[in-house]
């Protein structure tokens, strides 16, 4: 007699019957509990291979250790979320060769859950599994060759455990966003993030010594590494950030000994400085077309520059080279680039860069180190700047640092009588100096501008006739100490000093018989253009401001416009009679200069009487002009 559970299917629903066992000669029927699958091709496929042909129990899964290539190439599977079941597989597939490739080609598996127990996924395990949405588990360490090469995977990679990544694009989906963590694994493989270009930010962990070429290549949109990259040993093979213009991080290899065959890692990069710690060589393209490079240096030992390394960094102003040998320069290697690019190399070395094969090309650019780790002055003036080489470039190398100006401590005479010098604002460098000397700057009848550092005595005739003195900008607080005749001779000079100061200067008692030339800095002139030449014969170049050329008779004309000011300063390096100076007022009356207010061919006009005025001419006079607007 058989027995049978009249009420199978309402007990057991979702259960498969079967025969368990026979008691005597009574055959007694039972339910086993199957995994249900969503998928009945995934579940006929775990049936056959782990159940007993007909369903799969949980206890069967569990006692799976690794799948093999039985779901491999089915392109009928859609979902396996029950995988997750399977919880004691830590490696899914093999880590040495590709004999396990457990859903490779699953080209419609769209859904899958992963066990717990999930550590390692073995090499092509979900490559070429185009339909398959998902998110690698946090928990992974160990991720194999191409695992997941063709997987749309999108948005974020998360991957804090991971330690192991395999060579190839591992992961190299181009609707990934964003790679936050990647453990710690020591190196990228090449064609990681390969010519992904919704990539913004790739966190390159500090564990990683070797990048293995064209990790970004092309990552168009990628902005953040997370690290300046000190931490990597080697450059493997070539491009590892080749067309990323928009990548901001400052690079620093100071520990990185090769950049392998071809090089151009960083070539139409954004990076805005590079530094190469132990490079011995540069190789060709390393930095080609770095629109925002400002600043690169080379190391000590470096002995070749390899062909357009550098070529076409049009904001490339500092390159530091420490090698006391000049390295060999390839074909273009600084071509193409800014013309304010400098060179700072060993003191004792100048000379040798600016005669060595294709270093000599930049000789006037080349500087010495100390010029860079103080800072030279850039002198307005070659007169001022010709004076103090001759008397402060205590180490003789054309150039005047900052810290060779803070050691002087007293100008002496060494200006005195100079009818060459114009301006002198450097002058605020030379910190050291406490007083003017003497008769410093007397008679220097040329000199019309001057900014001094924060001294307690201007000495007796320091500016003793400077005729054409204009402007003397003070910085102290408190009034320095002013000797006789400091400003006899100085009819039109002014002293600018800081604004809560004025009444101090104007109350000092060495000061009260110079109070009317005491202004506030805030009361400096405005220019309302910049500077501009007219030469002899020739046409007017272009000004600054809203500039038009007219002509009146025989006169060209500029056309300045003034805009809200008390009065117009007009300087010049040239006398300009006061005929070739009009202006007009809102009506388009052309007036001429008042003939009382400066009645001479001089070099600087002050018109006040300018109610209503709205643009100033001044014709065809010679030399360099600035029209200031007087506030």
């Amino acid at each position: 007699m058989k027995i049978k559970d009249i009420a199978l299917s309402a007990a057991y629903v979702g259960q498969r019957v079967v025969k368990t066992i026979s008691i005597g000669a009574v055959e007694v029927w039972s339910a086993i509990k199957y995994i249900i699958f969503k998928d009945k091709v995934v579940e006929q496929i775990c049936a056959e291979t782990y159940g007993d042909g007909i369903g799969v129990t949980e206890e069967d899964v569990k006692a799976v250790s690794n799948l093999g290539n039985e779901f491999k190439g089915n392109t009928e599977i859609t979902s396996f979320e029950e995988f997750e079941k399977f919880s004691s597989i830590e490696l899914l597939g093999v880590t040495v060769g590709d004999s396990v490739t457990p859903f490779r080609n699953c080209t419609s598996l769209e859904k899958i859950k992963y066990p717990n127990s999930l550590r390692r996924i073995g090499h092509w395990a979900f490559d070429g599994c185009t339909s398959l949405k998902t998110i690698i588990p946090p928990s992974i360490e160990y991720l194999g060759i191409d695992a997941y090469y063709n997987v749309p995977i999108e948005g974020e990679i998360y991957l804090p455990n991971l330690k192991t990544l395999g060579s190839g694009g591992s992961i190299n989906s181009p609707k990934i966003t964003r790679v936050t963590d990647l453990g710690a694994v020591t190196v990228i493989p090449n064609n990681f993030m390969r010519e992904n270009k919704n990539l913004t930010y790739f966190k390159i962990p500090s564990t990683v010594t070797k990048l293995n070429g064209t990790v970004c290549l092309g990552c168009t949109n990628l902005e953040d590494i997370g690290t300046d990259l000190s931490h990597v040993l080697n450059f493997d093979v070539q491009q590892n950030f080749w067309d990323t213009p928009k990548l901001k991080n400052a690079i620093n290899l100071e520990n990185v000994e090769s950049l392998g065959t071809y090089g151009n890692h960083f070539r139409n990069s954004g990076i805005p400085s590079i530094r190469f710690g132990k490079l011995s060589v540069i190789t060709d393209g390393v930095c080609y077309g770095c629109k925002n490079l400002t600043k690169v240096e080379l190391s000590d030992n470096t002995t070749s520059i390899g062909s357009s390394s550098f070529y076409g960094c049009p904001v490339l102003t500092e390159v530091i080279v420490n090698s006391v040998e000049p390295p060999t320069l390839g074909a273009n290697a600084f071509a193409n680039g800014s013309e304010d690019m400098i060179f700072y190399v060993p003191d004792q070395s100048v000379t040798a860069y600016r005669g060595a094969s294709g270093w000599s090309a930049y000789a006037d650019r080349i500087l010495p180190m100390e010029a860079y780790l103080y800072g030279i002055i850039t002198f307005a003036d070659p007169a001022v700047e010709a004076v103090c080489l001759a008397n402060f470039d205590t180490n003789c190398s054309g150039y005047l640092s900052k810290e060779e100006a803070k050691a002087v401590t007293d100008l002496g005479e060494v200006f005195r009588g100079n009818t060459e010098i114009t301006s002198f604002n450097e002058l605020l460098d030379f910190t050291g100096i406490s007083s003017l000397h003497k008769s410093a700057f007397a008679n220097c009848e040329n000199l019309r501008e001057i900014s001094i550092p924060i001294v307690t005595n201007l000495g007796p005739a320091c500016f003793y006739y400077c005729s054409r003195l204009i402007s003397i900008y003070m910085y102290n607080d408190t009034p320095p100490y002013v000797g006789y005749s400091v400003f006899d001779g100085t009819r039109d000079a002014v002293v600018y000093v800081p604004d809560d100061s004025i009444e101090a200067y104007k109350n000092a008692d060495t000061w009260k018989s110079h109070a009317r030339r005491v202004l506030g800095m805030s009361n400096r002139d405005r220019l309302i253009t910049d500077n501009y030449t007219k030469n002899a014969g020739q046409s007017y170049g272009t000004v600054g401001g809203n500039i038009s050329f007219t002509t009146d008779n025989t006169f060209e004309w500029a056309k300045i416009p003034i805009g809200e000011v008390e009065a117009v300063v007009i300087r010049s390096t040239d006398a300009i009679p006061s005929s070739l100076i009009q202006y007009v007022d809102s009506n388009g009356k052309i007036l001429h200069l008042d003939a009382t207010d400066s009645p001479h061919a001089v070099s600087r006009y002050v018109i006040s009487n300018i109610e209503g005025v709205t643009h100033v001419y001044v014709s065809s006079a010679a030399g360099t002009m600035r029209i200031y607007g007087k506030q």
